[in-house]
């Protein structure tokens, strides 16, 4: 039994005066495709962000080495990690009931796509899979789809020794852009509403490469339970909790908090909850946790590029 919940949402940027004018570049990056579980992708980290507002949203971060690998969906206010999972199992914030749920046998994901026929074309979404069904799920960063489908509209903006950047208008004065280096060892993926002062969504990419053992970090869950509530789902226990957890009940709360686009589906799954309490209860909980998980040295933060417009250095893989 598998649990989906999709973000689908154009992703929009400024323009820039002349970009349509621009003669396209001779030649285009080559982009791999990100894949979890692909023989033909790369080791990779990806550090990523999706926001509704400027004050709230979505932040991701995944990271494999082709054996291991290290997902985690969290708040981008306060980076406490709603889903964190290492393939095998799944730390869940359950915020209503002010505790962690650790769901073996689970797996949660994250994915990146573009399709070009799509009214809107870039698609985000985060998925939470039990049993069998986990194996059917792995996070994917489609930025190659991008590329290969702006052909004809990319338009090289600056190009450096260090650096490209190269950016695709669309209809409707939007337009998405990419930073990539000569040796192609990261990539920067921007988009933003031109009537917004916000990226809608930034994502780092350090492709190929040792992964830093930072990055796939996952917490002990014996030293997480003597720092914070934490219900231990098992073999037996599980099944009964599965539609609790697939509809998302589980994360509800923080989910409805964080990304404000989805407070009216999670309102009808809490049945109407008191949000300013819930919010309350959040500031407190949520320190709790983000204070168990550093005694284990592990913290999720944005994109380095958020807030700012190019690279000073290749991105970090720092979680």
């Amino acid at each position: 039994m598998r649990a989906i919940i999709g973000l689908f949402t154009v992703l929009l940027c400024c323009t820039r005066p002349g970009i349509a004018a621009a003669d396209g570049p001779s030649t285009l990056p080559s982009i791999p495709a990100l894949i979890e579980g692909s023989k033909d992708s790369p080791a990779f980290v990806v550090d990523g962000v999706i926001r509704d507002s400027a004050d709230q949203g979505l932040g991701f971060h995944f990271a494999t080495d082709g054996k291991k690998r290290i997902c985690a969906l969290f708040d981008a206010v306060d980076s406490t990690p709603i889903y964190l999972s290492d393939g095998d199992q799944t730390l869940i914030y359950d915020l209503s009931n002010s505790r962690i749920i650790r769901a073996p046998t689970s797996k949660a994901s994250v994915d990146v796509d573009w399709n070009p026929k799509a009214d809107q074309p870039i698609r985000f979404s985060f998925h939470l899979a039990f049993g069998d069904d986990a194996k059917t799920i792995n996070s994917s960063f489609r930025i190659d789809r991008f590329v290969d489908a702006s052909q004809e509209s990319l338009r090289e903006i600056e190009a450096h020794d260090g650096y490209r950047l190269l950016a695709a208008p669309r209809a409707g004065n939007n337009l998405e852009s990419i930073e990539i280096p000569r040796d192609q060892t990261w990539l920067r993926f921007s988009s933003q509403k031109l009537t917004n002062d916000y990226y809608r969504m930034r994502l780092d990419a350090r492709i190929g490469g040792q992964i830093p053992a930072a990055a796939m970090a996952f917490p002990d869950p014996d030293a997480l339970r003597r720092d914070i509530t934490l219900l231990d789902l098992d073999q037996q226990t599980l099944p009964g909790m599965i539609s609790f957890l697939s509809d998302n009940r589980g994360a509800a709360a923080k989910l409805g908090l964080a990304y404000q686009d989805m407070r009216g589906v999670m309102d009808k799954i809490l049945f109407s909850p008191d949000w300013d309490q819930l919010k309350k209860r959040d500031q407190q909980f949520g320190t709790q946790y983000r204070t168990a998980l550093s005694h284990q040295g592990i913290k999720f933060s944005l994109p380095v590029s958020e807030g700012t417009t190019r690279p000073a250095t290749r991105p970090t893989a720092r979680p």
